[in-house]
């Protein structure tokens, strides 16, 4: 067998696995942007109100115990590092699922949206601790 004859039952497979209007409909689009814009609002906060010290950090606090855990200041960048992981595999699953089930799409992509959301505002709580 060629390879000109093997590509085309390939591109057929790939295009029956994940389709071809991920990216031309306007919610996934949407909620794929403002979850990018999240990502880069997590790396402003961290670069912008973190400067680089020896001392320790804290990384976990609650109002019963104070201050849990404290680690070094580089180790707060795990934060957007872990939603751009959850953010690509995520639009990767949902992009495989667009064609069987538009609703797990947008749940999935969502679902992104509202970590993201919700890690914006610890790491941003964690940098006013950090601050005092």
């Amino acid at each position: 067998m060629k390879i000109k004859e093997i590509l085309p039952n390939i591109k057929k497979k790939f295009i029956e696995q994940f389709g071809r209007f991920f990216f031309h409909d306007m919610l996934s689009i949407t909620l794929m942007i403002v979850s990018g814009i999240i990502l880069f609002i997590l790396f402003a906060i961290l670069i912008f109100r973190l400067k680089g010290t020896d001392a320790l950090v804290p990384l976990f606090y609650n109002s019963i115990y104070g201050v849990t855990t404290s680690v070094m200041w580089y180790k707060l960048y795990f934060i957007p590092f872990s939603y751009l992981i959850i953010t690509v595999l995520n639009i990767f699953i949902a992009w495989a699922f667009f064609e069987r089930e538009r609703l797990i799409t947008y749940l999935l992509l969502f679902v992104t949206l509202i970590i993201g959301l919700i890690l914006m505002i610890m790491e941003f709580n964690l940098t006013v601790l950090i601050r005092g």
